[in-house]
């Protein structure tokens, strides 16, 4: 299966999910993404909780912002609360992260799509391809960084494959 679900459509779930407005969600959702662009830009390692490592090159720092973080800047930045900026972008990742066991590709806008491989309608393996709009990016908003490189997180491959197990009715 290669079909993939807008950005609007995951935008209202989310918004569904936590009874807000799906403009305040579509708010925080971009928050979160320009704050992980500027945070490469600036050399630093960002995790998208559990999917994609985006490494820059050189790395100006080991240290990678969490989503407790994230959040507490986006919900200075946008006014809302604290727990429900973040509620909201784990749910957004959470998604994301179901519609890649489904076997969809994803893609989060301006940073990274990702996209399952199957054979024998089994997930084989995820590629992580890096936005182009950072590739282009790079040399007009970064001094320090060259490249990024995008890494699956190895969680992410450990999940599919216990998936897989318990589809295939195998215990641990």
């Amino acid at each position: 299966m290669s079909d993939k679900r807008s950005f609007g459509a995951r935008l209202y779930e989310v918004a569904e999910n936590y009874n807000l407005n799906q403009s305040d969600v579509n708010r925080i959702v971009n928050e979160y993404i320009t704050e992980c662009r500027q945070d490469l830009f600036d050399g630093k390692e960002v995790r998208i909780l559990g999917l994609v490592i985006l490494v820059p090159n050189p790395m100006y720092s080991e240290c990678g912002a969490t989503l407790a973080l994230y959040a507490k800047k986006i919900a200075t930045k946008t006014g809302c609360p604290f727990h429900t900026v973040r509620g909201v972008v784990g749910e957004y990742i959470d998604i994301l992260r179901n519609e890649l066991y489904e076997g969809r590709n994803i893609d989060i806008r301006g940073l990274v799509s990702m996209h399952p491989l199957m054979r024998n309608g089994e997930i084989v393996k995820v590629h992580s391809i890096l936005s182009t709009s950072i590739k282009g990016d790079l040399p007009y908003k970064s001094q320090y960084v060259t490249s990024v490189r995008a890494h699956t997180c190895k969680l992410l491959k450990h999940n599919m494959f216990i998936s897989k197990l318990h589809k295939k009715g195998v215990s641990q």
